[in-house]
This record gives C-alpha cells, sequence and structure tokens, in this order.
C-alpha cells in the first residue's frame, strides 16, 4: 500500500502501517529471544574472540612477510602462516571458556591442514603450480576424511 505521507517507507512509514510496525517488533523480539540464548551467547563470544584473534594474527603475519622471505627464500608465506596459524591460536583461544580439552582439540585440528604448507616452505616452494595443487589437494582431502568420519556426523 503506498503511504503519500511517505511514500518510501522508512521510521515513518513503519509508524503509519500498523501491519509494518508488528513486523518489526516481532523480529526484534526474535532478537531478543536469541540474545538470551545460552548456545548464541556462547558461540557468539566464540566467534568474537576467534576473528579477533585471527585478524590479528594474519596482519602480524602479513607484516612479517619479507622477514618470512629472507628467512625461507620464498615470498609468500607470511600472510598464510599467519592466517593458518593464527587461525589455530583463535581457535584455541576462543575454545578455552569450554575447557582446556576442546581448546586443544580445536587447536590441533586446525594446525593439521598447515603440515603441507610447513613441508612446502621448509622445501622452499614457491605457492604456485605444482605445490598449489597439491597443498589444494592435501587440504580438501582432509576436509573429506573430515566430514566422512562416523564420530563427527558423517555416513562412513
Amino acid at each position: 500500500m503506498l503511504n503519500l505521507l511517505n511514500p518510501f517507507g522508512g521510521p515513518l512509514g513503519l509508524m503509519m502501517n500498523p501491519q509494518a510496525r508488528q513486523a518489526g517488533s516481532e523480529a526484534l523480539g526474535g532478537l531478543r529471544e536469541l540474545g538470551s540464548d545460552p548456545d548464541f551467547k556462547r558461540m557468539f563470544q566464540f566467534g568474537l574472540i576467534d576473528n579477533g584473534v585471527l585478524v590479528a594474527m594474519m596482519l602480524m603475519g602479513l607484516s612479517m612477510d619479507e622477514w618470512i622471505a629472507k628467512k625461507v627464500g620464498v615470498k609468500g608465506y607470511g600472510a598464510v602462516m599467519g592466517a593458518v596459524i593464527g587461525n589455530a591460536v583463535s581457535d584455541g583461544a576462543a575454545a578455552l571458556p569450554q575447557g582446556p580439552a576442546s581448546a586443544m582439540g580445536v587447536t590441533a585440528g586446525a594446525l593439521v591442514p598447515a603440515v603441507p604448507l610447513f613441508a612446502a616452505m621448509y622445501a622452499k616452494k614457491p605457492l604456485t603450480g605444482m605445490t598449489h595443487k597439491a597443498i589444494v589437494g592435501s587440504t580438501l582431502a582432509l576436509l573429506v576424511w573430515a566430514y566422512m568420519r562416523k564420530q563427527n556426523g558423517g555416513v562412513a
């Protein structure tokens, strides 16, 4: 329905339209309900800690790229390793409120896909060509394996 006082909607449109006002109220009520859910609060905290630490670690790795390139002899590992190690550290930090076993489990699991990266870095291989394909392939294989395991809810 066209509102002649405010044809484009907005706050005035909400005030003038009872159905829109009711829908908005229900949506806010749903958000309030979601915000009081303990799982939502726990996972919100996890996400906040996780990505906060991840961004800091990735930027730290990016700033160390030249130093890492000098040590390894190949450019491009700084941001990648900052992100991979940062992800493992941030996952572990975010899981700490759930207990030390959860934190250690998620950190160890997050570091497993880094093994091919460490191997390529140790071999001083650039992250291009066959090295790139091998890392992508091994990562995809690990993902398939993780999803197919019975204890993780997979079908195997």
